[in-house]
């Protein structure tokens, strides 16, 4: 019998090994978001848990980062259990982590009363499927969630964005960037140069779908990537326009990463 339904509260015969997480907490900043961190102790499969509030997005988030058996994305189901609640499922996707190739990045949504329960202590118990569950002890995360909405407000302001900007947004822009780009973009001197990166952006959609500027948030080593990335968009994309809560199209911002890698 598949494992994951002990989590859901169905017997099973043999229950897998539980890893524990969040006796100490670290805390960053990447492209698109604020977080902090935990080590995982006594699973094989996730080597951190991540918790962190999106730039350009409402709500807080959960991740599994551990070693990377295939450097490809696939669609997968996270399940979770906060306290004493009913065990639920989450579909999510398993891919490439953004600090490199080498590991993946399972990310949760969190609901905001999902989010307040973790700052108040309840602890929270994740596992993807055929992997290690992890217990994450949250009862360090006093003081947390200020830590976090600081770090977003800078962050922001650097763009110049604020909170209460992106809070108004009921609905933000939506797109696939990963179809706008063939491996025939690929510049021709960074292809010489043996260049590769990741480039995150910075997209403003207008309420037409387009995207009327374009920065990167944290520069690859090679500028032509860079404008590479930032053409091929305001070009060729069309996005779903991020929307008020009267539901009229409005001008939004919109995170995004574009990884090049030499063929």
């Amino acid at each position: 019998m598949f494992w994951l339904i002990s989590l859901l509260g169905a017997a099973s015969a043999a229950p897998p090994p539980v890893a524990l997480a969040g006796r100490a907490w670290t805390s960053a900043a990447s492209d698109a978001q604020c977080y902090i961190e935990t080590a995982v102790e006594g699973s094989p499969t996730t080597s951190r848990i991540r918790f962190g509030r999106g730039l350009t997005s409402p709500g807080y988030s959960i991740a599994m980062i551990g070693p990377l058996p295939e450097p490809k994305f696939q669609a997968t189901t996270m399940v979770y259990k906060i306290g004493n609640s009913p065990a639920a499922q989450n579909p999510t996707f398993l891919g490439p982590e953004t600090d490199g190739d080498n590991e993946y990045v399972s990310i949760l949504p969190l609901e905001a009363g999902d989010a307040e329960r973790l700052f108040e202590g309840e602890p929270i118990t994740l596992a993807l499927p055929r992997e290690t569950m992890v217990r994450v002890v949250t009862t360090r995360l006093f003081g947390a969630s200020k830590a976090m909405n600081d770090c977003r407000n800078e962050r922001l302001r650097e763009f110049g964005l604020t909170a209460d900007m992106i809070d108004a947004i009921a609905t933000f822009p939506k797109g696939q960037v990963a179809q706008l780009f063939s491996s025939d973009d690929y510049p021709q001197e960074s292809l010489k140069r043996g260049e590769s990166g990741r480039v995150a952006v910075l997209l403003t959609i207008g309420t037409d779908g387009r995207a009327t500027d374009c920065r990167p948030m944290v520069r690859s080593m090679w500028p032509e990537l860079n404008r590479a990335t930032c053409n091929i968009i305001r070009y060729r994309g069309k996005f779903e326009p991020g929307r008020d809560r009267n539901g009229n199209a409005i001008v939004a911002p919109y995170v995004t990463a574009v990884r090049w890698l030499l063929p």
